[in-house]
């Protein structure tokens, strides 16, 4: 018999911006610009995943997660998602 673990994690990385601002701006303001999604990225590294949780799920409740993250598996079944969406054994 098969069991269904659900492993949530965090995915972490380092943006860069770099914001003009004219000579007697305080420097902060960049800061502003960034996290009001004015400033322009210049580039990202991904820092890797640190897991925040882990459960034993049943088949019926990987479907109810999904489509909480995705609408457009509503019409998916319990099944369709084990096979398409799970790596194990038999789906890998």
């Amino acid at each position: 018999m098969k069991k269904y673990v659900l492993v949530e994690t965090m995915a972490s990385y380092r943006m860069r911006y770099v914001v003009e601002l004219n000579a007697d701006d305080p420097n902060e303001w960049a800061c502003d610009s960034v996290v009001s999604d004015e400033a322009g990225e210049i580039g990202q590294k991904f820092l890797g995943e640190n897991i925040s949780d882990y459960r034993e799920v049943a088949p019926e409740e990987i479907r109810y997660l999904a489509i909480q993250d995705c609408k457009a598996y509503k019409t998916w079944t319990a099944e369709d998602m084990i096979k398409i969406l799970v790596r194990g054994e038999e789906n890998d």
